[in-house]
């Protein structure tokens, strides 16, 4: 084989062998996420994509995706 060819399948095997030899993510000691409460007694404004996140702050937006929190109503 001519060596540019040796030389590309050689960089092709040490680039698959150092994506495959990544170190599997260590778990975070972060506290669980605060157990939901009742959206009427919790907040009365929580997000529309994430509904364990709630507030009182009627121009509150969510920390998780950054949408504009609204208004809880009991259905």
């Amino acid at each position: 084989m001519s060596r540019p060819v040796v030389l590309g399948i050689a960089a092709l095997l040490s680039g698959i062998a150092a994506c495959a030899a990544k170190p599997a993510p260590q778990a975070t000691n972060a506290a669980p996420p605060a157990a939901p409460t009742s959206n009427a007694a919790a907040g009365k404004y929580q997000c529309p994509m994430h509904k364990d996140q709630v507030s009182a702050d009627p121009n509150a937006h969510c920390p998780v995706c950054g949408m504009h929190m609204v208004k809880v109503t009991d259905k």
